[in-house]
């Protein structure tokens, strides 16, 4: 996700306070509380690789939804690629290089599919034939 314009009021994606944006999507208070929460479980990640996500965040007395943000964000470095994660749809364990996105890439393969299959266009339908289609005016 882009961040958007240096300088912009915007909300923070931890607290959802009203800030204005200057190096990342998180208002002072949150980044400052996050910063702390890094060095935490960088330190966890060193003592004790292929950590599950749920016991990181018990680990470094957090909250789960902090534990996802410093994970799925990628405000944990190179200590995330010991992290395992349970799949979304299967419950699978997976460690950071075998997933892709919240499932594993056995389900990621599946839900891809029944993406496709839920947006694709009936036979003989084509793109310009389609309702969204802006017409233009004469």
């Amino acid at each position: 996700m882009a961040l958007p314009v240096v300088g912009k009021l915007t909300n923070c994606r931890r607290c959802n306070k009203i800030f204005r944006l200057l190096r990342s999507a998180y208002c002072p208070d949150c980044m400052t509380t996050l910063e702390v929460l890094i060095q935490r479980s960088q330190r966890v990640l060193v003592c004790q690789p292929e950590t599950l996500l749920e016991d990181l965040s018990r680990l470094c007395q957090m909250s789960q939804l902090d534990a996802e943000i410093l994970f799925f964000d990628g405000l944990l470095g190179p200590g995330a690629a010991h992290v395992l994660i349970y799949c979304k749809r299967c419950g699978k364990t997976q460690n950071n290089r075998e997933r892709k996105g919240r499932y594993c890439a056995d389900c990621a393969a599946l839900v891809d599919e029944e993406h496709k299959a839920q947006h694709a266009r009936p036979a003989g339908e084509s793109q310009l034939d389609s309702p969204c289609r802006k017409t233009r005016r004469a």
